[in-house]
This record gives C-alpha cells, structure tokens and sequence, in this order.
C-alpha cells in the first residue's frame, strides 16, 4: 500500500483538487492519503483575508477586502457567521415556527404579500440583492429566491430566480405541495440595512467591504477571518467504462465552502426531492474508494456526493456537522422523463413523467457506517444525512443522526432496492418539515398509478419488482422521535414512512418512540 501523509495545518485552495483514472491505485496496492498521525489538516475552499477593522456605525465595524472579492459564508475563528437577515435569528429559538420567521399573508405565481405590523420598517437600498428563504404551504421544503422587487406602497415582493429546491413531479394543475400561500414561513438575508444584530455580516461587492458586528466577547482584533470561494474541495472522476479505483481520504477537515442553493438542482428521479450534484467531496465514476475518519465542518452544500457508476465506497468513521444541504449523497443517472405523462396499464391514468432506458450508472455496494451526522440542512430543508436515488443493495449502519429538518435517511424512488439499513440511531429528525419520517421511501415506478394512489381507482398493483428487484431490509434500528406541533398536519413525525407505491421491504425488530410506521400504498411488505 502506499500512504501519503498530509501535515497539519490549513491548505486553502484555489480550485479543486482533482483525481482522475491516473491517480488510481490497485487492489494489492491501494492509495491513501491521509493525516500525519496526531495532526489535523483541513482542506479549505476558502480564503484567509488579511483585515484591517475600523469602526463603522451603532456596534458594527467594517473592513477592504480584494477587489472582485465574492462569498456566501463568513467565519470568524472558525465558527460560520450570520448573513445579514430579517427578522434576526435567535440561536435559542432556531427551528422555523420556533423564532426568526415571519409569515405571508398571501401569495402567488413568484410573489406575495407581507403584514406590514411584523415586516420591516426599514427601507432597503439594493432590493433585488435580497434572497428570500421560503416555505411552501406543504411544508416538505424549502425554497431560496432572489428579490425581483419590493412594492412597499401594495406590500408585494415579488421573486426572480430560484426555487430549484423541489423536483416538481407534482400534479402541474395545483402543484399542491410546491406552491407558496398565505401563512407561509420566509425570512429575508443578505440586506445591508438588516445588519443589526451580533454575529452578522454583509459583504459589499461594488466597493469590496465587509461589514461585521461582532459579539460583545468577541475580540475582533487578530481573530481569523475565513471566506468561502470554492464549492468543491476534491473531485474523483472517472466511469463506469474507465474507473478510478483504490483511493482513499483519511483523517482531513473539510471546509469554507460555499453555499449552493442558488445554483440549479436536478430531479434525481420519481421522488419530491431536488438536490445539487455536487458536494465539498464528489465522486463519479468510482469503484473500491473510501471517505474515513473525516471531519465535514460546515461546508455549504452537500458534504458527500457520489454519482452515476460507483461500487463499493466506503464511507466509515466521518463526522458531517452543519452542512448547508444534505450529508452523504448516492445519486445514480436518471432516467426520468418529466412532463411524460405516461399512462398506468391498468386504468390509463396519466402519471406525471415517463422512463427512459434504465440506467447503467449507479451506486452499488456502497457501505455508510458508523457516521456522526447532525444538525444537517441548515440552508436547504429538504435534505437528509444519506440520501439515496436509482441506487442498488447499499448498506446504512450505526450511524447517529439527529437534528435534521427533513429525514434521517431517504430512499427517492424505488431503484433498484436491496439496501439494508441497520443498527442506526436516529432522533430529533423531520424539525422543520412535514409529512414525513426519519427513515422515507417513495415507489412511483412504472405500475405507480396516480389515481390508485389518490383513492380514485382500485387495481393490482402490478409488477412493482420490475423496478424494486431486490428486497430492502431495514432492522435493528433505534428511533426516538416527537411531534413537530406547529406544523399544519399535526402530526408530522411518520417513523419508518413508507409512501406512495413503496415495494419489497422487510422491516422488523426496530424499536420507534414516539412515531410509527406509515404502511402507505404499496405492496409486497413485510412489517
């Protein structure tokens, strides 16, 4: 074997670190890159800026940073700061429904409207700078806008671009489940006029200034002042044709990247899940590699995100702590045809997409174990600490996870099953969204059929193995859960939640407090 230590320190880097089918080591000869023992490097996307403080106005202290300067996320000795935001965030009332939200009173195709009681009295000088943090009246997710404008006198915002946040595989007639509406969740950053409170930050770009109101403990002089500038930190890319095989990342800090949830998102498949590909650590066209022993500290999109061919990845001993989106992510090639409309076999009902060829790239094998995964999804709400698309017998166990707005662990579609999910334990998971469960699955395979789903029509369910060729096991798991009250349904926590067509599974000696298990339409279970 050959290992190449890494020595302490910080390592900021200009662009990605890149591994091709060059760098690939053999099965008698694997490749490890790792820590110098007792030594923590970090690998960072990020800038250390060299500052100088002056005093602004009313607590707040600015300083130059380089021109063309641009970034997402600020940290101050190592810990994420606050975006400039309205209404302010209270870290002691963090959840949405809890404190720092304010409601809708009504809204539209890309717009709403605001109360002016709870709004803002200030007026903001570069609107369309805004970005909208909104959920939809479902409350499955999140969304994230730019401001397109700002009528003050009709107390009308209206949003520009964004949104991707959801796979909007809904019904297109009333996209229920997806659409803003009066009462919904929002709160506004990246507002100069808003920067008030300690622990926030607004970053100029026409004049290149930051502007940062510290803490009344923190000093401010000679802290370290981090930025994020890239949103990969290393890239392993190959093919199924050509792989990159036997490498392995051990014992790093990954960090200071930046926030993804302006950039477009992708339908992975048939689930109501969007997701960015890409992550602090992306994986495509992968076989025999490992993620070990790992430290994912704030980064600000997926922190782990393995695509299309991928066999036998090793994801064992890693701590993902404060991602911007989802932990751990196993994303096949769809083959999803939205807008298809492709008709049951059995009553005609027309479905909402259609299937192309089934994928040839997917990940397979893949084994994410023993894991610390926690308060995941800090940008994004729809996310999860693994979540899984078009993928084939993958392996989820004793992992700890908790503190999650959505699931634990998420099954997007029924392709191609097999995985077994073991020995985990999950609590405090589905805090800020609805309708859902620490451990979610979805059907909506080719014999899925809308109105037998919605109760119109009663038919077999079809050959649902089809799709869902191999059993998936979930057991021995422990989870401890309670209900998220304030959200419309009531009770929001499903367990193990088992939706829309779910089929072949094997579910026994799990151990659920305080949810239960959504045996929803479906087929072939076992419970």
């Amino acid at each position: 074997p050959i290992t190449v230590l890494v020595r302490g320190g910080t390592y900021y880097l200009s662009e990605p670190l890149v591994f091709g089918c060059a760098d690939s080591g053999t099965d008698l000869q694997p490749i490890t890159y790792a820590a110098y023992p007792g030594e923590k490097p970090t690998i960072s996307g990020g800038v250390k800026l060299k500052v100088k403080w002056q005093r602004y106005r009313d607590g707040i202290m600015k300083c130059s940073v380089p021109v063309g300067t641009d970034f997402n996320q600020l940290f101050i000795n190592g810990k994420r700061q606050m975006r400039a935001r309205y209404p302010n965030f209270d870290p002691e009332k963090p959840l949405v429904g809890e404190g720092g939200y304010i409601n809708t009173t009504a809204a539209g195709d890309r717009e709403f409207t605001y109360d002016p009681k709870t709004f803002t009295k200030k007026k903001w000088a570069k609107p369309t700078e805004a970005i909208i943090h909104i959920f939809p009246g479902s409350y499955w997710n999140n969304f994230q806008f730019q401001v397109k404008s700002v009528d003050w006198d009709r107390r009308l915002i209206k949003l520009g671009e964004g949104g991707w946040q959801t796979a909007l595989l809904d019904n297109p007639d009333d996209f229920f489940g997806t659409a803003l509406s009066e009462g919904s969740h929002f709160f506004i950053d990246n507002v100069f006029e808003e920067l008030d409170a300690p622990g926030e930050w607004y970053l100029d770009k026409e004049k290149s200034i930051l502007y940062y109101m510290p803490p009344t403990k923190l000093e401010l002089t000679g802290a370290q002042v981090e930025v994020s500038l890239l949103k990969r930190l290393i890239e392993v890319k190959g093919s199924r044709q050509k792989p990159v095989r036997h490498l392995c990342f051990e014992g790093f800090r990954f960090a200071h990247t930046s926030a993804t949830f302006m950039d477009n998102y992708i339908t992975p498949s048939t689930g109501d899940w969007g997701i960015h590909r890409g992550g602090a650590v992306y994986m495509e066209g992968v076989e025999d590699c490992a993620v070990e022993n790992c430290f994912f500290d704030a980064v600000g999109g997926n922190a782990l995100y393995i695509s299309h061919h991928a066999r036998r990845i090793r994801v064992y001993g890693n701590t993902f702590a404060y991602t911007g989106d989802s932990a751990v992510c196993l994303v096949g090639k769809s083959h999803v045809i939205e807008g298809g409309n492709m008709p049951c076999p059995f009553c005609g009902a027309k479905s909402y997409w259609s299937f192309g060829p089934d994928p040839e790239d997917y990940p397979a094998y893949c084994l994410i174990s023993n894991n610390l995964m926690h308060h995941i999804g800090v940008y994004g709400k729809q996310t999860a600490g693994v979540f899984m698309a078009i993928a084939l017998k993958n392996t989820i166990s004793h992992n700890h996870i908790h503190h999650m707005p959505r699931s634990s662990i998420c099954m997007n579609d029924p392709f191609w099953g097999g995985h077994i999910i073991e020995y985990n334990y999950i609590h405090d998971t589905v805090k800020e969204t609805d309708d859902h469960g620490p451990i979610n699955s979805w059907g909506r395979g080719h014999y899925w059929c809308v109105k037998h789903y919605g109760g119109g029509v009663y038919h077999d369910p079809g050959d649902v193995k089809r799709d869902a060729k191999f059993t998936t096991i979930i057991r021995h798991n422990f989870i401890r859960e309670k209900v998220t009250e304030f959200l419309p349904y009531g009770s929001s926590n499903l367990g193990i939640d088992m939706d829309d067509g779910s089929a072949n599974f094997h579910v026994y000696n799990n151990l659920v407090i305080g949810a239960g298990v959504q045996n929803r339409d479906g087929s072939h279970r076992i419970i």
